[in-house]
């Protein structure tokens, strides 16, 4: 990947650790300041404030538009 590196890891229950999205984010380049994290214990939870983060990162850093990887392999572009 080439450009701004913005990540964000999330887990959805008390189980879950973010450590395996960190580091494949950090495998992609994202740097530990760059990788916003959250917390959502359901998924009709939408209060996500380090999502909110990452993407308020994006727009102040660029003008092209974002590419989102929603999960292992898939890619959207938005």
């Amino acid at each position: 990947m080439t450009g701004l590196l913005i990540g964000y890891a999330r887990v959805s229950t008390n189980d879950q650790a973010l450590t395996a999205q960190k580091n494949a984010l950090a495998a992609l380049g994202v740097t530990p300041e760059q990788t916003f994290t959250g917390q959502s214990l359901t998924g009709a939870n939408r209060a996500r404030p380090g999502l909110r983060e990452a993407l308020a990162e994006c727009r102040a850093r660029t003008r092209k538009g974002v590419q989102v990887a929603k999960a292992k392999g898939r890619l959207r572009g938005k």
